[in-house]
């Protein structure tokens, strides 16, 4: 009842005093009595400060860029629009350009669709660091390698026989499927779709930001591709981290300079020395000269290697003295563009791991080899195939073995040698039902194969760069190696 308003009454009479009715007022009073003398941070507020001259610097607004709300729409609409999903990644720092929001979304709300690892701009690094690389994200996720180019793409051929596969498994639901590519901004999304579809589809540069909304593209009958906008994950990174990975554009820093010595510290002194043509010693720039070339002053001093490479590609004002801002836009834009080399190394691979891996690829390659031996002209002698020495074997897959004297190999001389083009001599044993067998070669041509397995050792595996190779050799890999081998036959 409201003691207020005075159109209600008290309709029943009770015993109750009606101080009852007010107390919540009287509580609050008490309360207030009992928390008088307790400390007030708000009052604070009111109180006059003295300006020491210090201020909070504000947060530029481009660091904010890819994490609008509206790019985030952008993002999920093609999540939903999608039935496969490729999320491309940066083959220089290939964590850094991950988000596991993304990863937890798609498993828990959209466990149905397809997932699949892009691992973009290869060509920017070691052969070995996307191998890696590609063996740790293939234990979680299907992962692909591709280089996007429109004239000599790599992984091309096998990222479209995946698609057409991933095609003709919904094939009795659908006519047509979807395929979304997103990621980080800047790594390569658009150009993935104009190398498939082998031509200028979407718009590309090498900045950040300029996929504006997501778009679909045909790229057969039957496949659609849909291109997303770059979205920043907000998990930490700092400003410092965000201008390396090329989100924000080097022309919207107010101070590019500081961020140079985040450069230094990702890039090796040799290969800023030849990009800037920096001297071996450096000259005396107001400072004490230094002539050790592995670790020069100007390594650990940013204004001092500034200086140097304004002088060397001409930037300077007024009266000879250098332009440090210019200096410092230009060498964000080459790390950015891939002008300065520079990956993050994959943690190390362990010894079994390792050891079976090269096993492997000495066996395949000599599986390749036996094959090549084998595709001669009619009429041409093949020799059988005999076991090598266990002992040689070991030797050559832990690549002990120098350019020794193959012939003095004992291989069971007693043994008739075969022609296994004449299919009279069932027993032989063949090329891939023994890992450590060869053909019965001279000793030069042994000689030969020895080394191609000792070049070949530390590579790739030719399932994974074959393409590569075959792009490079205008005849292939397998050509080359099989007019060698074909010199040599006596």
């Amino acid at each position: 009842m409201k003691t207020r308003n005075p159109y209600e009454l008290i309709v029943r009479q009770t015993k109750l005093p009606i101080s009852l009715l007010d107390e919540k007022k009287i509580s609050l009073v008490h309360k207030a009595e009992a928390t008088q003398q307790q400390y007030s941070a708000e009052q604070d507020r009111h109180r006059i400060r003295e300006d020491d001259g210090v201020r909070d610097l504000a947060k530029q607004p481009h660091f904010k860029a890819g994490q609008s709300k509206r790019l985030w729409n952008e993002l999920f609409k093609v999540l939903d629009s999608s039935d496969v999903v490729l999320y491309v990644l940066d083959a220089r720092d290939p964590m850094g350009t991950r988000s596991s929001y993304i990863e937890k979304y798609l498993k828990t709300e959209k466990p149905h669709k397809h997932f699949i690892f892009v691992i973009n701009k290869v060509d920017l690094v070691p052969v070995w660091i996307t191998k890696r690389w590609k063996a740790i994200l293939s234990q979680e996720y299907p992962t692909m390698v591709f280089h996007a180019d429109l004239n000599k793409p790599i992984g091309k051929v096998a990222l479209l026989g995946l698609l057409r596969q991933l095609s003709s498994l919904h094939s009795k639901h659908r006519q047509q499927i979807s395929v979304g590519i997103i990621g980080y901004p800047n790594v390569g999304k658009s150009s993935i779709i104009n190398a498939l579809r082998n031509k200028k589809v979407c718009k590309v540069a090498p900045l950040a930001g300029e996929t504006k909304v997501w778009q679909y593209v045909t790229l057969m009958k039957s496949i659609f591709l849909i291109d997303c906008p770059g979205v920043v994950y907000p998990e930490g990174a700092t400003e410092a981290e965000l201008v390396m990975k090329g989100v924000v554009r080097v022309e919207y820093l107010q101070q590019p300079d500081l961020y140079i010595r985040d450069v230094l510290d990702r890039v090796r002194p040799e290969y800023l020395r030849v990009r800037y043509r920096l001297p071996q010693e450096t000259p005396a720039i107001d400072r004490e000269p230094t002539t050790d070339a592995s670790n020069p002053s100007w390594l650990t001093d940013t204004e001092l290697f500034l200086e140097l490479v304004s002088r060397q590609t001409g930037k300077l004002l007024k009266g000879g003295e250098p332009d440090l801002m210019t200096t410092a836009k230009r060498i964000l834009n080459d790390f950015q563009r891939g002008k300065l080399p520079y990956f993050v190394k994959p943690p190390p691979e362990p010894e079994e791991d390792k050891k079976d891996r090269e096993g492997e690829m000495i066996e395949e390659m000599v599986k390749d080899l036996a094959e090549e031996l084998d595709e001669g002209d009619e009429g041409d002698f093949t020799p059988g195939i005999k076991p090598l020495n266990s002992s040689l074997a070991a030797a050559i897959e832990s690549g002990l073995v120098e350019d020794v004297d193959m012939d003095a190999v004992s291989t069971d001389d007693d043994e008739p040698v075969h022609d296994l083009n004449d299919g009279e001599h069932p027993e032989t044993i063949p090329a891939k039902e023994s890992q450590n067998t060869v053909e019965a070669l001279s000793g030069k041509q042994r000689r030969r194969l020895h080394r191609a397995l000792k070049r070949q050792q530390g590579r790739a595996g030719r399932h994974f760069y074959k393409e590569l190779r075959e792009h490079r050799s205008p005849k292939g890999i397998k050509a080359e190696l099989r007019s060698r081998m074909q010199k040599t036959r006596p």
